[in-house]
């Protein structure tokens, strides 16, 4: 299952959630990554 980083911090889908139904309204920016590249 691929995972998210928030922060340099591993995150759960269901937190993920949860942390976006908090910040309603807010931008957020989303962004793939393929592990192989450098960020």
């Amino acid at each position: 299952m691929p995972c998210v980083v928030v922060d340099g911090r591993r995150v759960e889908w269901d937190e993920l959630g949860r942390m976006l139904m908090t910040f309603e309204g807010w931008q957020f920016k989303l962004e793939l990554c393929d592990p192989s590249d450098e960020i």
